[in-house]
This record gives structure tokens, sequence and C-alpha cells, in this order.
């Protein structure tokens, strides 16, 4: 497996919808900024079965990418919020109520019926369900970017 393939930090995790079919069974988690600034580039394809699950994630794009994917926005709860084929050298649009994002080959969405609205399930290769991280911090990590307080007034 070469070093940019589609799981950048190695773990593999399955995604299930919730009636209980497989959507895909080798799902990368790019989770870490490198990961996801990586993501699929590199790849001459996606196989039946390979997905990518990008957290924290709000629009994709395919430039410079050799393959058309299927994009599928998730919400918090990993309810659908959208499911497009996204071409070659094309931006995916903004999808303001999307927290993460799985690639998967072009025409699985159509193939296991994903549509906005059904919810899904991630496993770890355990076969445990996994849960993602909840809404980002409040307040900014970057220190001037934060409310400074004020001295109290005398």
């Amino acid at each position: 497996m070469r070093r940019n393939d589609a799981v950048a930090d190695r773990r593999f995790l399955s995604a299930w919808s919730s009636d209980g079919a497989l959507i895909a069974d080798r799902v990368g988690l790019a989770a870490t900024f490198g990961a996801r600034l990586v993501g699929l580039l590199g790849r001459r394809r996606l196989s039946p079965g390979e997905g990518l699950l990008i957290t924290p994630c709000r629009s994709v794009h395919s430039f410079f990418m050799r393959f058309p994917i299927d994009v599928v926005h998730l919400d918090e709860g990993l309810r659908v919020v959208a499911c497009y084929t996204l071409a070659p050298n094309r931006a995916g649009p903004y999808v303001a109520r999307s927290r993460h994002v799985l690639e998967l080959p072009a025409g699985a969405c159509r193939a296991v019926g994903l549509a906005a609205g059904r919810s899904l399930v991630l496993r770890d290769a355990d076969g445990e369900p996994l849960e993602l991280g909840g809404r980002r911090r409040a307040r900014s990590p970057l220190p001037w970017r934060r409310a400074r307080a004020r001295p109290p007034s005398a």
C-alpha cells in the first residue's frame, strides 16, 4: 500500500446503513490535517467497498483526481444530509449542516440506496459502533482571537 492511499492513518472502519446494509467495508479515516490534505490524491481508483471518511469537513473537491467519486455529507448524528457524484477536477458545494464527508466509488450511493435523511452506522475493526466527536470548541484555539478579559472597573 502506498503512503498516500485512502487510509492515511491506517485505521479501517466499515460503514453500514441503519437498516443493516453494508455500504463500505474498508473505510479510511482522515481526521488529522495531513490526512485531510492528502485525501484520495495520487490514487488511480477507488475499489468497490473502499471509502474515505473525512472529519471535520463541509465541502470537498476533486482537483487533480483521476476518477469520479460519490460524496456523502453527514451531520453530527451520521444522518445523510446530501449525496451526489463529483466528477474529476470539480469543486463540490459547501454544505453548512455537514460535519463529516464519506467519499465512495462513483455509483455506490445509487447501488445501496443512500439518500438524504438515511442514517449510517460506523464500526471499527472489531465491529464495535464508533461515535465521532461532536461540535468544535466554541472558543478559538488561537490566542489572538479569544475575547480578552477586561480588568474590573474601579
